[in-house]
């Protein structure tokens, strides 16, 4: 029993659900082996198979094979799988089959492909059968590429709320180092005796408090500079520069 995925999900739970229903597919028709081909874009690919090694097929089929496969499920019985579609041979060689019946799911979103030997009593109850259960899988299968792609969704929003605590929590720490220099040489100024109206102060200390007060203007226009790439309003200032020192 193989379950490999497809309708539009990445394995998990939708193939698991696929290679159930082939299973009940193939119990209810009574034959040998049984497989899910689903259209996935512009291509038909083997979404579950059972009673069949897979690995020898080519797994995906052009457009045009898989719209040859569905006009295959007009047929109301078996055919000789030697006059049947591309998909149906290449999925029934290693099974050695004889004959194949197609049935297609609503909206053709996939077609169940049945192998047998020999003739079966498979019936139209049967394919009724088939098309009820067929339509409970595309809806669960639905319902599991849904819940698959909310939970992407939480996982990336918890990421990026985790990236966004991360950088203020970074940048917090970046603006308290040029700002400290900043209040700790003003307050060392304002400890100095005055002379008249000022106050005389090393020019050591007037060279911490440029340099930081620059520091942190510069740390502040990257803040911005962020905030415009979200807006989506980054403006790019294109100049030579050299490569080597850079």
């Amino acid at each position: 029993l193989v379950g490999t995925g497809g309708g539009g999900a990445e394995g998990g739970g939708s193939g698991a659900i696929w290679a159930r229903f082939a299973e009940a597919a193939r119990e209810i028709a009574g034959a040998e082996a049984a497989a899910i081909v689903g259209l996935d874009g512009t291509a038909g690919r083997l979404w579950a198979a059972v009673g069949l090694d897979p690995v020898g097929s080519p797994g995906s089929w052009s457009l045009a094979a898989y719209e040859a496969l569905l006009s295959d499920a007009g047929a109301t019985t078996e055919q000789p799988i030697a006059t049947a579609n591309e998909i149906a041979r290449d999925l029934g060689k290693p099974v050695d089959a004889h004959l194949v019946s197609v049935v297609a799911l609503p909206a053709n979103r996939a077609a169940v492909v049945l192998f047998a030997h020999h003739r079966s009593l498979f019936g139209l109850e049967d394919r009724a059968l088939i098309d009820l259960l067929g339509a409970q899988a595309v809806a669960l299968a639905e319902r599991e590429q849904l819940y698959t792609e909310q939970a992407l969704l939480a996982d990336r929003l918890v990421a990026a709320s985790q990236a966004k605590s991360d950088f203020i929590a970074n940048m917090s720490h970046e603006l308290r180092t040029p700002l400290s220099a900043i209040l700790g040489f003003s307050e060392l100024m304002r400890t100095k005796p005055r002379q008249g109206d000022g106050r005389l102060v090393p020019d050591e200390w007037i060279e911490h408090i440029h340099t930081g007060g620059l520091h942190l203007l510069a740390l502040i226009n990257e803040v911005l500079d962020l905030a415009k790439v979200e807006a989506g309003r980054l403006e790019l200032d294109r100049a030579p520069f050299d490569l080597r020192g850079l």
